[in-house]
C-alpha cells in the first residue's frame, strides 16, 4: 500500500501534542484528586471529560510519532486522526452532562446534543473520511469535509449554550470567587470553540493553499486548547489560591 509522505515542516507539530498532553494529565490529576475528595456526580463527569480529551490527544501524539519516525502517514496515524475527531465528540457528551447538571438545564436538550455528538463521532470514523490519504488516493465519496464541518458546527452551538449560561449567572453574581469563576467556564467555551475553528482553517488552508504540512493556525488553535484546559480548571475546582487572590482584590 503507498502511503503519503509526512508533510514538510510538519516536525513542531509532534512537540506541540506532546506538551499540550503533558497540561491536560496534570490537570486530569488534579479532577481525580478533587472526586476522589468530594466522591460526587459532578466532579466524576468532569474528570471523565478531562480524560477523555486527554486520550484523544495521547492517540494523536502516537499516530504522529509514527509519522516522524517512518517519514509516511501510516495506518497508526490514520487510525490517530479517526480515534481523535470521533474522541472529542465522545468527550463532548460527557462536558454537556457536567454542565447541564451545573447549570441546572433541561435533561432533554442535554440528551439531544449528546445524541448529535455521538452521531458526528460514528460519521468521523467511516472509512470515506480517506484520512491521511490524498485525493488521487482514492476514487470514492470524500466524507471529510462534510464530517469536520460538522464537528465544528456542533463544537460552536454546544459552546455558545454553555458559554452563554455561564457569563448569564456571572453577571448576576455579586459574590468575586462566584463571579470569576463562571467568567473562567464562559471564556473556556470561547477557546473550545477557537480550538476547532482553527483547526478547521488550518484543514482549509492547506487543501485549497499550496500550503504543506501544519499552518501556523494549527499552533494557534493548540494553544487555545491549553488555555481552554486551565481556565475550565480555575473556572470549574477554583484553586485555593486564586480565591484567595480574588478576595484580597
Amino acid at each position: 500500500m503507498d502511503y503519503l509522505e509526512m508533510d514538510p515542516g510538519s516536525f513542531p507539530i509532534l512537540p506541540t501534542y506532546i506538551g499540550v498532553a503533558a497540561i491536560c494529565a496534570a490537570i486530569t490529576a488534579m479532577l481525580f484528586k478533587r472526586w476522589r475528595e468530594r466522591r460526587t456526580r459532578a466532579p466524576m463527569l468532569l474528570f471523565l471529560a478531562f480524560l477523555a480529551y486527554l486520550t484523544c490527544i495521547v492517540v494523536l501524539a502516537a499516530g504522529f510519532t509514527e509519522v516522524v519516525v517512518t517519514g509516511k502517514k501510516m495506518e497508526l496515524y490514520k487510525f490517530s486522526l479517526a480515534f481523535g475527531y470521533a474522541g472529542f465528540m465522545v468527550a463532548h457528551g460527557f462536558y454537556i452532562t457536567f454542565a447541564w447538571e451545573l447549570f441546572s438545564l433541561k435533561k432533554r436538550s442535554a440528551h439531544g446534543y449528546i445524541a448529535a455528538c455521538l452521531v458526528v463521532a460514528v460519521v468521523a470514523v467511516l472509512p470515506w473520511n480517506h484520512y491521511g490519504q490524498a485525493q488521487s488516493m482514492y476514487s470514492d465519496f470524500n466524507l471529510r469535509p462534510y464530517s469536520t464541518v460538522a464537528t465544528l458546527l456542533l463544537t460552536l452551538v454546544i459552546g455558545m449554550r454553555i458559554g452563554y449560561q455561564a457569563f448569564k449567572v456571572s453577571w448576576r453574581l455579586n459574590d468575586p470567587v462566584g463571579k470569576a469563576g463562571f467568567a473562567f467556564i464562559g471564556w473556556a467555551q470561547v477557546l473550545m470553540v477557537a480550538f476547532f475553528v482553527f483547526l478547521g482553517v488550518d484543514i482549509l488552508v492547506v487543501a485549497v493553499t499550496p500550503s504543506q504540512g501544519y499552518t501556523p493556525y494549527n499552533f494557534i488553535g493548540w494553544s487555545a486548547a491549553v488555555l481552554l484546559f486551565i481556565f475550565s480548571y480555575v473556572g470549574l475546582i477554583m484553586p485555593d489560591w486564586v480565591k484567595r487572590r480574588l478576595m484580597k482584590g
